[in-house]
Formats: C-alpha cells, sequence, structure tokens
C-alpha cells in the first residue's frame, strides 16, 4: 500500500476501530498521520498518543526512552527527530583526495539529551604505528550537538526546540568578527550540483622524484558515482532548508603570487554527472583553526584556485549517506561451491602503510561476480571514491604457499587487480597491479602485493562498544574491536 492509498483508506474508514487505523499510520509519514488527526475533534483527541510518536521515532533506530531523561516519545519525535533525524547514521564526504567519515548517534551518557556528530580520524604522519600493515580503529572526534530544550512559553505549549552546540571543548573556535559577533561553523543542506573536483598539476613540482613535470589535469573519481553500493538510497536528509549548491569558476589560469610560477590546485568545473542533494558543514571562519574537521589537511603542494595561501581549499565538502549493512551469517564455507559473497559487503579498515588506515565499502556485484573495495576516504596517491582491488569470484585459484600470508591460513584465496598510481591520481599515472586476496574469516582479509608492497591487513568495522571507549576532552578512543 502507497502513502496516498493509507490516506484515502483512513478517511473512508474513520469509523475502523482505532488499532486499524494506527496500522494504516504505518504507511504515512508524520506530516499526513497529523493531516489525518487534525480533520475532526474526535481524532485529535488522539494527537499526543505515544503510540504513534515511538513508532515514528522507531522509523529513525530510537527506541530507548530512557536516554531522554523525562521527555516524552511525542516531544522527541516532534522537538527533535522530526527535523535531525535523518541525520542519525554513518557519512562519507567527497573531500578532495582525503574524504572523511562522519557518525551521529543519540547521546547515550544522560548529561544533556539529544544526537552527536563526531568526526572519524586516524593517526597520521608520525603518528602512524610501526606496523602500518594492520588497520586502527578511528578515534572519534566530537564536531556538533543537536541538543532537545524545552521551550519557555505558556503551559498551554509543551513543545520542544533544538539548539546546536558547536565544538563545545574547542577554545579556538571561539572567534568574532569586525562587529563583535560570535562567529560558528554552520549546518547546510545543499541542492543537487553538476560540478565535480579536478586537480591541475603544474611544472614546479622539482621537488618530485624526476625533476620537472608536464602540466597535467585530472578528474577525481564521482562521488558517489551512479549507483554505489555505498550510498544508503533511502535516507533522507535534515528537513531543513536546502540551499542551492556553490558555482565554482572553472577558470585554470590561477598564478602563485609567490612565485609567478604555475601552481598545482584543485578546482571545481560542471561535468555531465549530476551529484545528489548533500549535507555540509561549513568550517570555523578561521582558517588557521586546527579543529576544521570537516576539511581535512591537504599536501602544501595544493592550492585552491580561489586562494592565496596553501591549504585555502574553498571547494564545500558535501557528506553523503553512507549504507552500513550488517553481516550476514554465512550458510555455507567461505570459498566453498554455492557461498554468497554478499557477507563480505560492509564497512573495512585497511591499513596502507605511510598513508595509514583507510575506510573502505566491499560490494558484492552478482551480475560480474566481482567483489570490489570502493575508497570512502583515500591518500594523494588513490583518493576517496576509487576502488582500491578488486577480484573475481568463480575464477581458478591461485596457488599460493601458505606462508605468504605470514602463517595465516586463508579460508578462501583469490586472484585480483589493485589500482596504483604515484602522486595526484592523474589519468596517465594510473594502473593496475595483480594482488593476491585472502579471506581469513569473515571480518578478516588480507591483500599481498607481490615483489610491490608488503601484504595489508583489512578488518571489519562492526561499530562500537562506547562503554568502554575512553573520552578526554571531546574526543572518544575505542579500546576494543568488536
Amino acid at each position: 500500500m502507497t502513502g496516498a492509498e493509507a490516506i484515502q483508506a483512513a478517511r473512508n474508514a474513520k469509523s475502523l476501530p482505532y488499532d486499524v487505523l494506527l496500522d494504516l499510520f504505518t504507511f504515512l509519514d508524520a506530516t499526513d498521520i497529523v493531516n489525518f488527526l487534525s480533520s475532526s475533534k474526535l481524532l485529535y483527541s488522539h494527537i499526543r498518543d505515544e503510540t504513534i510518536w515511538r513508532k515514528l521515532s522507531a522509523r529513525y533506530g530510537v527506541r530507548d526512552l530512557s536516554l531522554f531523561g523525562d521527555y516524552t516519545w511525542y516531544d522527541i519525535y516532534t522537538g527533535l527527530l522530526h527535523t535531525y533525524g535523518p541525520l542519525l547514521g554513518l557519512w562519507a564526504n567527497d573531500y578532495p583526495y582525503i574524504g572523511n567519515i562522519m557518525e551521529c548517534r543519540v547521546n547515550t551518557d544522560r548529561t544533556w539529551y539529544g544526537i552527536i556528530c563526531e568526526v572519524w580520524k586516524f593517526p597520521a604522519g608520525n603518528d602512524i604505528p610501526d606496523n602500518d600493515r594492520e588497520p586502527c580503529l578511528p578515534s572519534y572526534h566530537e564536531s556538533f550537538r543537536i541538543i532537545l530544550t524545552r521551550e519557555d512559553v505558556n503551559e498551554s505549549r509543551t513543545g520542544c526546540r533544538t539548539r546546536i552546540q558547536w565544538y563545545p571543548y574547542s577554545q579556538q573556535s571561539v572567534s568574532f568578527d569586525d562587529m563583535d559577533r560570535l562567529q560558528t561553523p554552520s549546518l547546510h543542506v545543499l541542492s543537487h550540483t553538476n560540478q565535480a573536483i579536478f586537480v591541475h598539476i603544474g611544472e614546479d613540482l622539482a621537488f618530485m622524484p624526476g625533476g620537472e613535470h608536464p602540466q597535467m589535469t585530472g578528474q577525481f573519481p564521482d562521488f558517489p558515482g551512479t549507483q554505489v553500493a555505498w550510498y544508503e538510497y533511502s535516507r533522507e536528509l535534515p528537513r531543513i532548508l536546502q540551499e542551492p549548491s556553490s558555482e565554482f569558476s572553472d577558470s585554470r589560469d590561477f598564478i602563485s603570487p609567490s612565485t609567478q610560477a604555475r601552481a598545482s590546485y584543485l578546482y571545481s568545473a560542471r561535468v555531465d554527472h549530476t551529484f545528489p542533494p548533500a549535507l555540509s558543514i561549513y568550517p570555523h571562519p578561521d582558517r588557521g583553526d586546527s579543529l576544521r574537521l570537516h576539511t581535512p589537511q591537504l599536501p602544501r603542494v595544493f592550492r585552491d584556485f580561489r586562494g592565496d595561501g596553501w591549504n585555502d581549499v574553498s571547494i564545500r565538502n558535501r557528506y553523503y549517506p553512507l549504507r552500513s549493512p550488517l553481516r550476514e551469517t554465512a550458510t555455507t564455507a567461505i570459498g566453498s561451491s554455492g557461498w554468497d559473497p554478499t557477507v563480505l559487503e560492509g564497512i573495512w579498515l585497511g591499513g596502507y602503510w605511510s598513508h595509514g588506515t583507510e575506510v573502505m565499502f566491499l560490494e558484492w556485484d552478482s551480475e560480474q561476480k566481482e567483489v570490489r573495495a570502493w575508497k570512502l576516504t583515500g591518500d594523494v596517491n588513490v583518493p576517496r571514491g576509487a576502488i582500491s582491488w578488486r577480484f573475481k569470484v568463480g575464477e581458478d585459484l591461485p596457488d599460493l604457499p601458505v606462508d605468504a600470508f605470514e602463517e595465516v591460513r586463508p579460508e578462501a584465496l583469490f586472484s585480483g587487480v589493485a589500482t596504483i598510481s604515484n602522486f595526484g591520481f592523474l589519468p596517465d599515472d594510473r594502473s593496475e597491479t595483480p594482488v593476491y586476496v585472502a579471506l581469513i574469516g569473515l571480518d578478516d582479509i588480507r591483500v599481498s602485493w607481490p615483489e610491490l608492497l608488503p601484504t595489508s591487513r583489512f578488518r571489519r568495522y562492526k561499530g562500537r562498544d562506547l562503554p568502554s571507549e575512553q573520552v578526554v576532552g571531546g574526543v572518544r578512543r575505542a579500546t576494543l574491536w568488536l
């Protein structure tokens, strides 16, 4: 039954028992339910029925009333979830090369009530562990809170409202403009766009091996592309005013003021592909804020065509809803005849040597009989949105010594290919190299890069154990793998 059919059925059946009407409400959104209940005094008497609002809250996975103090389900849904419930879950953004993951969840510590949004961060630079082929769990950096508060109005109105609190632990986020007004980051919903991100690398890369390089230009992988497996198409965006996406110039003639040499820079230009509406976090106006969580640090070689200094990229980050499928139970042994590779689909963390841990989404393409590891976060060699490695299922399995995977015995072994690239991921610099992919179990994969790189490990990300996390100054650190 469609929503329109349910509305018509409800209108034609006002004399039906109330429990039957409640069943019809499961096909309607909140606005339709309120409109229907407002059609008569008798029906309106049920407007605060907790059963209605509890079921609507459950659509966002919110089922524990104890996490909201003495608020009712009516308060929680109308004051918080109707507008911001779509935030709950994981989001992946398209920021150049590196990308980003943001997680929004219901706050569980009961010191305040609402939604907390955190950005995943992994060790980088000198903080990458010596065993850089092993993935690390992220640390979770608090970005903002959407706090449920009661309206200070007369007793006849007991609705709720929310306020957004940004970076509550960061003193660096506090600054004022020329008129002594507080400046803060801001949350936006951007409309669809056909602006894609490009990179131009000029002739001034003498610091790179090989000396002078010709000018090269290339487009980043579409993020998201068409019908990608990691995008959660059923997720809505927060119900706030949708704004037009920014239009950036496609000029390619930016000149570095310091050297008068053609610079390496990122820019945005129109393409045929249309990217869907997205969530965006405009960072704090202070470009030197070390907690610009949503615009990860880029290598110093890149300039934005609109900027006049290093790392001044003004391309807006666009967050897209990230699908997080639950791991299915394998009914047959991995790699055996009749096994279902769908059990591999989900979010994985991989160790990428000097780049540290990166976030992947494993996809099973049943038509091509291929497993693909998409990069949700990336690096300056192979960026977010690219396929890191892939292998076919059903082909002859390679004969490889067990000790090729450091004496870990695989349950199944496959030949595959991996994407490699020089700095920049430019078209002429990309290639594929053979790899061996070993399935150690449902949650553990090793990839061997013969004669190129040491074997790297990929582990399934299965969520968080909040009670075990260590919390210091708005940063939560995981202590165990689920």
